[in-house]
């Protein structure tokens, strides 16, 4: 690195940068919700989980809006008609693994 004020400049010393990526997490492309935007009613479709999972959809401040226990189904259809227009996050959770998606809503 070169630093340069006026006629003055400094350098440092070269030092190797190894980037570190984060692996995305299993689910996230097992899972899909539709549709987003929703009048409430949407799905969420869990492609090929092939084990159980259970889903809890917070408000924007954290709120649990709607919950589960522990289901086994390729997908499920969530009726959350009676809430308010707003960004949800949608939290599906395996014995393995979590991931945590967005969903909009809008009457």
């Amino acid at each position: 690195c070169v630093i340069t004020v006026g006629n003055c400049s400094d350098s440092t010393a070269c030092e190797s940068i190894f980037v570190v990526g984060v692996e995305e997490n299993g689910l996230s492309n097992l899972v899909d919700i539709y549709p987003n935007p929703s009048n409430g009613n949407f799905v969420i479709d869990f492609k090929s989980i092939q084990q159980n999972y259970s889903v809890k959809i917070m408000d924007v401040t954290g709120k649990v809006v709607y919950q589960t226990g522990m289901i086994f189904n390729s997908k499920a259809t969530i009726n959350l008609k009676n809430i308010t227009n707003g960004l949800y996050f949608v939290e599906v959770k395996t014995k393995d693994a979590k991931i945590t998606k967005k969903v909009l809503i809008q009457h």
